[in-house]
């Protein structure tokens, strides 16, 4: 790995989120005794750990009765008991169209775009609308529609929070943070949980300062994880990716990062995708250590960022036609990298602002072009809709057509994921079946 740092044990880490107090100098056998069960806690969570009074229609269906969709779930029989006792969801789920279903119930808004999917599991940060704020990590699984408690943190009277959430398979991992004093240093910590093993523990980075190194982005695939950090503490504060092989526990950046940020990286398989400091796209090849140009790197006359990845189609948000400040005529732009072809994906007249992904055959985005007032306005529109656009047909579709904001989507397979409030006003998370 290009300008490899070993670390075997000893890690940078993500830190969208909370981190718990454990010294992390040891793999342990089953879940850290901080990680309490929502058994063992007395939070008001929104969700009944008790299945006799959940309704009929959620607990007693199966997932192509609840939503009208096939349960095309590649899971294995495996025993979540050891995260504790499984709740039900404590309120009917909102209609949100045909083929669609409410996944999460949570009294708990969730943070930001803090999840993730697998699998037949999706793994969320929540937090709290109310003092004190507390940082909850929850595993669903999306068969049973069972909640997991895996971790539960009160970021009072100290900084304590956790996120980055991610699932690859049957393991996951996210991270924590903790603050013992008033200073701006933190503890920084990565939980990882093997479903199948049950097997569990942290890996500790150290003290880390709030707000200047902490890391954020992490990803997960084919056991690799990656992330961006501050690669020094001193100024300018430079950005870089950063990916550990998760077998062995080392540590490497990809490329230098003396001369410009590195920033939002995805991965699929052992390539990780990220944008350049003068926006120019990248991919790095873990195997191969080889970096190679994706688009840009000529002009600083547009900004592309926020780039994804499956396979040989990298697509990314590419504001050439508009302006980097207000998104208002974002685009999606691809390219083939076994063709080396570049196309448009989605150039509407509104705007098509950050937060695509990538999939198998699919590049799904929110899009403005359905909002009455503001459809060049990412921070002032009230009507945000998922769009996809299918690689192999050159299709492009709508799959969410809510008159609120349908945001953040993610893939897993033939399904997409987004987040909107639910009848209850909390921000859920949703799933779509397509065709």
């Amino acid at each position: 790995m290009t300008g490899t740092r070993l670390a075997p044990l000893l890690l940078l880490l993500c830190a969208c989120g909370t981190r718990t107090s454990e010294d992390g100098d040891a793999v342990v056998d089953s879940v850290p005794d901080s990680m309490d069960t929502l058994a063992e806690t007395d939070a008001d969570t929104g969700i009944d750990g008790d299945a006799e009074d959940v309704p009929g229609d959620i607990a007693d269906a199966s997932m192509d009765e609840v939503a009208g969709c096939d349960p095309e779930y590649e899971v294995t029989d495996v025993d979540l008991g050891f995260l504790g006792d499984p709740v039900l969801p404590s309120r009917p789920p909102t209609d949100c169209g045909e083929r669609c279903r409410q996944v999460s119930f949570l009294e708990h808004e969730v943070a930001a775009c803090q999840y993730s999917v697998s699998s037949g599991y999706l793994i969320l940060v929540s937090t709290n609308r109310a003092s004190p704020i507390v940082s909850r990590v929850w595993l669903i699984d999306l068969v049973q529609g069972h909640h997991y408690l895996v971790a539960d943190y009160i970021t009072t009277p100290f900084f304590e929070t956790a996120g980055c959430p991610v699932i690859d398979g049957n393991k996951f991992l996210f991270f924590h943070d903790i603050s013992t004093g008033t200073t701006g240093f933190v503890d920084d910590y990565l939980h990882h949980v093997d479903l199948d093993t049950h097997e569990s523990g942290t890996w500790y980075n150290g003290e880390l300062e709030i707000g200047v190194n902490l890391p954020s982005e992490l990803r997960m695939s084919g056991g690799w994880a990656v992330w961006m950090q501050v690669a020094n503490t001193e100024p300018p504060y430079l950005w870089g990716v950063f990916v550990m092989d998760m077998g062995t526990g080392e540590v490497g950046s990809v490329g230098a990062v003396d001369h410009g940020d590195q920033r939002m990286p995805e991965m699929h398989g052992d390539r990780v995708v990220y944008q350049e400091a003068d926006y120019r796209i990248r991919i790095y090849d873990i195997s191969e250590d080889a970096i190679t140009d994706v688009v840009g790197g000529d002009t600083y006359d547009w900004n592309r960022y926020q780039p994804g990845i499956w396979g040989d189609v990298v697509a990314w948000t590419d504001l050439r036609a508009g302006s980097p400040v207000m998104q208002d005529l974002a685009d999606v732009y691809m390219k083939n990298m076994a063709t080396g072809v570049e196309s448009v994906v989605c150039d509407h007249p509104a705007s098509q602002p950050a937060g695509l992904q990538v999939g198998e055959d699919l590049i799904v985005w929110p899009d403005l072009r359905n909002d009455p007032s503001y459809p060049n306005d990412p921070w002032s529109a009230t009507n945000t809709d998922i769009y996809g656009y299918r690689v192999s047909t050159g299709e492009e579709i709508q799959i969410t057509d809510s008159p609120i904001r349908d945001v953040c989507p993610k893939i897993f397979g033939n399904k997409v994921y987004f987040k909107m409030f639910d009848d209850a006003g909390v921000q859920s998370i949703f799933e779509k079946v397509l065709p």
